[in-house]
């Protein structure tokens, strides 16, 4: 698969979770696929996954925002080993397996996930919250791609101001807007 990150921005009521669950639930039966992110609400992620192979690469709630941290960090976690175990001369993987398989990486309203902690806690000396998430996404972003994963931002702007990325980070990502033009990868 060698599409990009996606990035759908609209509305509320514009079609957006209608073409997630869609384009999700097609993905989602193929064996050398994982589903896997961040869904604070827990409706486009978590509850349809339960009891599947997806569910615990998820993290869903406003309860923890630990969680979420920690499983960006398990996904920064795989693509650095998944970059390390390049074969010579690829710069890049291109085959997927079930037990190698393309993980879609999908952020469902990450701005709501930075405002949430911003509040967060964290232990003296640490950085906030809200920049640690800022440092695993970007780094996803923009090395991602290379280890077989693709970001599935959904938002209803998508603005590198509330994102807090680089424009640079943000134009990696195909926009789709609305629900009339749509780039799946």
């Amino acid at each position: 698969m060698e599409g990009p990150h996606v990035c759908i921005q609209g509305a509320t009521r514009s079609g957006k979770s209608v073409w997630c669950y869609s384009a999700l639930a097609q993905l989602a039966r193929l064996d050398d696929v994982l589903i896997a992110g961040s869904d604070l609400s827990g409706l486009l992620l978590g509850r349809p996954y339960v009891g599947t192979r997806h569910h615990e690469w998820q993290a869903t709630g406003s309860a923890d925002v630990e969680a979420h941290r920690d499983l960006l960090v398990r996904l920064v976690a795989e693509m650095d080993t998944r970059i390390r175990n390049l074969p010579p001369r690829r710069d890049k993987f291109t085959r997927f397996h079930a037990g190698f398989p393309l993980i879609v990486v999908v952020l469902e309203e990450f701005a709501g996930l930075l405002r949430l902690a911003s509040t967060a806690p964290v232990e003296k000396g640490q950085p906030k919250m809200r920049e640690q998430l800022l440092a695993l996404y970007g780094r996803l972003v923009s090395e991602g791609h290379k280890a077989g994963l693709r970001l599935m931002v959904v938002t209803q702007r998508a603005d590198a101001t509330v994102v807090g990325v680089s424009s640079a980070v943000s134009s990696a990502c195909g926009s789709a807007s609305g629900s009339t033009t749509r780039r799946p990868w």
